[in-house]
């Protein structure tokens, strides 16, 4: 002979009951992920104007997630900080990057989009923006300025998830 412990689980049609015969019933509510298609007027990218002469050199652009930016801007805001972890695809070790390969002509502007990025939770992520050509040769001078772009990521409670780029 020996000790233990007798367990009985009851159920009802595959309803679990509890141990006064009441059904346990469980609901879970979830939402799809919210992406930020590869569009510079719903997504995230850069616009780039040349003045003064024609260039035909390409100019590349770094978006960086800024998590301290991202808890700030949410603690402000009373809304969940975005986290690195929460971006599902479009990120490599935390950073996207695009490039211009087009000729520009004098006072040219052209587009170019980060590509799709897609949120896995509700919060507010920042990127950091920044230029990759930082020489000065041949007269031009580049942007050497930081820019943010942020991404608000909410629940429509209708099980999806929506961003939205300021």
């Amino acid at each position: 002979p020996g000790t233990g412990k007798l367990a009985v689980e009851s159920s009802i049609g595959g309803v679990k009951l509890t141990d006064d015969g009441a059904g346990i019933f469980e609901n879970i509510y979830t939402y799809e992920p919210a992406s930020l298609e590869q569009n510079t007027d719903t997504g995230i990218g850069v616009r780039k104007t040349v003045t003064g002469a024609a260039n035909t050199e390409d100019f590349s652009f770094t978006a960086t997630f800024n998590a301290e930016a991202s808890a700030k801007a949410a603690e402000d805001a009373n809304v969940p900080a975005g986290k690195l972890e929460n971006i599902a695809s479009g990120l490599t070790d935390g950073k996207t990057i695009t490039t211009i390969s087009d000729n520009f002509n004098a006072d040219d502007t052209k587009n170019a989009d980060f590509g799709t990025i897609t949120f896995n939770e509700p919060g507010v992520y920042i990127f950091d923006v920044t230029e990759n050509n930082q020489k000065s040769d041949g007269g031009w001078t580049y942007d050497t300025n930081t820019h943010q772009i942020t991404v608000t990521v909410e629940d429509n409670t209708e099980g999806e998830l929506v961003a939205e780029v300021e």
